[in-house]
């Protein structure tokens, strides 16, 4: 849905200009603009002026430009225009905004229960994918809704479960079944229409096999948690026995020494000549740690 407004702003000069004010909604993104003279102009505050910016990309065409500057009654200089614009305006343009932002709410409230009116139908989606390396096996069902008459589409795609790459065998003999006994939709025998039961069968197993994957990473996460923790807990066994060995003997004990170079030296040793090296941290029979890098020549 689309509404132009046209709104009556006032110059610093105390000239009269109309701005157009023009309000998109749509179910993905709704968006508001002022325009002068079908240009397209953004609020901002420049030295302390409220102005109109006009971008000079927007006016490189010759008759955009003439008919700007005899809107303002000036002749444009190079670059981009600041047209400074009264409080009281700025703050007409200000308020114009910030009540759009409660319009796209009622909006897309009002949208979201039409929809959810709309009659749901449901698409199971076979393809093979080939690529050079692979060949994928994509299934998916799709939840559709009838398309309403606002919306100049036939219909209007709700959700997708994925199905691509079943392992199981028995699985994927199930879903041919159910995808060769179903209406064909399409010339390209891709799509299917289904049954609402046929269809939450198959996105139950959509969504077991999502909570598996999302099962076996927080697994993976959580192991690889462990696995440091163990290694920072090893190291700062390390360390309190080579403290304690280097206060015993009165000698300085490596801790750890590796090889480094490049930007994987330590920043407190990186010189024009240091491009690589041993780093060394020690242990010293004062009870402190020390670290030092060693040039590899």
């Amino acid at each position: 849905m689309k509404t132009v407004e046209k709104i009556n702003i006032t110059r610093a000069n105390n000239e009269v200009i109309t701005v157009e004010v023009e309000r998109n909604f749509t179910a993905q993104k709704s968006s508001i603009s002022f325009a002068l003279q079908n240009v397209i102009t953004e609020l901002v505050i420049k030295e302390n002026r409220k102005c109109l910016k006009i971008s000079k990309y927007a006016i490189l065409q010759k008759e955009v430009r003439l008919a700007l500057e005899r809107t303002l009654n000036c002749k444009l200089p190079d670059g981009d225009i600041y047209i400074t614009i009264t409080d009281d305006s700025y703050s007409k343009l200000e308020q114009i905004r910030a009540n759009f932002s409660k319009e796209v709410e009622d909006f897309n409230a009002d949208f979201e229960a039409r929809a959810s009116k709309m009659n749901k139908f449901y698409v199971m989606y076979k393809f093979l994918d080939y690529t050079d390396y692979a060949i994928n096996d994509i299934r998916e069902i799709r939840v559709y809704r009838e398309a309403m008459s606002d919306e100049n589409i036939d219909k209007v795609l709700v959700k997708t479960y994925k199905l691509d790459n079943l392992s199981d065998e028995n699985l994927r003999k199930e879903f041919d079944n159910d995808f060769n006994s179903a209406e064909s939709l399409s010339l390209n025998d891709k799509e299917v229409k289904i049954s609402e039961k046929v269809a939450e069968k198959w996105i139950n197993v959509s969504e077991n096999k999502e909570n598996e994957i999302k099962v076996a990473e927080e697994s993976k996460k959580t192991a690889q948690m462990l696995d440091l923790q163990k290694i920072e807990e090893e190291k700062e066994s390390k360390k309190r026995d080579s403290l304690r060995k280097a206060i015993e003997t009165g000698e300085k004990v490596v801790i750890v020494s590796y090889f480094v170079q490049g930007n994987d030296i330590p920043k407190k040793f990186r010189k024009s000549d240091s491009d690589m090296g041993e780093y060394v941290i020690y242990a010293m029979p004062d009870g402190t740690i020390k670290e030092e890098f060693i040039h590899a020549y």
